[in-house]
C-alpha cells in the first residue's frame, strides 16, 4: 500500500497541514515543505520558506573603523545623480520545485541548483549597495530588499505502508531541492580603486555562507530519512500522526539550526560576507 503526502507551497510562518485522500487500495501522501536557508533576504517571509544572507542597511557608503553588518547596502539618495550605467532588473526568485519521487530510488534524493545571479551595475560601493536594494530578491517599488542573497529548499517524502497486525512505513524516499540567489557585478575601468577586490572577497564569502545553509538542509533531509526508517510498527490508525510527529520535529530542528547558523555568523559577516562600504 503506497502512502504519500503532499504539502502545498506556503508562505513563511504558515505551516499548513495537507489534506489526505485514500483510494481503495492505496493511501497517497506527499508532503512538500518550503524553507529558508543561509540568511534571510526578506523579513516579510518566514525562515520556514527562505533563508538569506548579507543584510542591506541604510549605513552611508564611507570607510568604517568597525566591521559593518554583513552585506550592508546604502540607501538611494533623495536626489540621485543620473547614473552612467544601466539600471539593474529586480530578480524574481521562485522556490525550488518539489522533487518527483515516484521513480526515485529508495533513500535520499538531492538536487542542488547552480546559483541564480542577478546583475547589478555601478562604479562605487554606494551605487552597488543601492542597486542591490533595488534588485535583490524581495525588493519592490516601495520597499528595498533587506538582504543580498537568498537560499531556499523544498523537502518532500514518500513511503509505502505495510499492513498487518500493525502498520509500518517501508521503501521510504526523501527528496530535498535547494536553490540560491546571489548578486553579480562586473567591474569596469571607472570603478573605484580597489573596489573590485573588495567585492570579490564579499561575493566569495557570501557564497560560502549560503552553501552552509545548503549543507544544513541536506543534513536534515538525511536525518528525516533516518528517523522515518527508525519508526517501527504502530497501530494502523496512528501511522499518519506518528510520521507527522517525526516530520514536524525534524522541520522545527532544521529551522532552528538555520536560524542559529545565521545568528552565529551574523548572516555571513563573521565569514567575511560584508558588502564594501567604500
Amino acid at each position: 500500500m503506497l502512502f504519500q503526502r503532499v504539502r502545498p507551497s506556503v508562505t513563511k510562518h504558515l505551516y499548513v497541514r495537507p489534506t489526505i485522500w485514500m483510494p481503495a487500495l492505496a493511501i497517497v501522501l506527499f508532503l512538500s515543505i518550503y524553507l529558508p536557508f543561509a540568511s534571510m533576504l526578506v523579513q516579510a517571509t518566514s525562515p520556514q520558506t527562505t533563508v538569506a544572507a548579507a543584510p542591506a542597511t541604510s549605513k552611508p557608503a564611507a570607510p568604517a573603523a568597525t566591521s559593518p553588518v554583513a552585506g550592508a547596502a546604502a540607501p538611494t539618495p533623495d536626489t540621485p545623480p543620473a547614473p552612467s550605467f544601466p539600471n539593474c532588473s529586480p530578480l524574481s526568485f521562485g522556490m525550488p520545485s518539489q522533487l518527483s519521487l515516484a521513480n526515485a530510488p529508495v533513500g535520499l534524493s538531492v538536487q542542488t541548483d547552480a546559483p541564480t545571479q542577478y546583475q547589478i551595475y555601478g562604479n562605487t560601493a554606494s551605487e552597488l549597495r543601492t542597486q542591490i536594494r533595488h534588485c535583490a530578491p524581495g525588493s519592490s517599488s516601495s520597499t528595498g530588499a533587506e538582504y543580498t542573497g537568498q537560499t531556499s529548499y523544498n523537502l518532500s517524502w514518500q513511503y509505502a505502508v505495510s499492513v498487518g497486525a500493525n502498520c509500518s512505513a517501508q521503501n521510504i524516499k526523501v527528496g530535498v531541492h535547494t536553490a540560491i540567489a546571489l548578486p553579480y557585478w562586473q567591474p569596469t575601468g571607472n570603478a573605484t580603486s580597489g573596489l573590485a577586490g573588495r567585492w570579490q572577497l564579499f561575493a566569495t564569502n557570501l557564497g560560502t555562507h549560503e552553501q552552509g545553509h545548503v549543507m544544513i538542509d541536506k543534513q536534515y533531509a538525511a536525518k528525516l530519512l533516518a528517523d522515518l526508517n527508525a519508526l517501527g510498527p504502530v497501530d494502523c490508525g496512528s501511522l499518519n500522526s506518528a510520521v507527522n510527529d517525526i516530520v514536524n520535529r525534524d522541520v522545527a530542528a532544521l529551522n532552528q539550526t538555520n536560524d542559529t547558523y545565521d545568528a552565529q555568523t551574523n548572516h555571513g559577516a563573521t565569514q567575511g560576507a560584508i558588502l564594501p562600504t567604500y
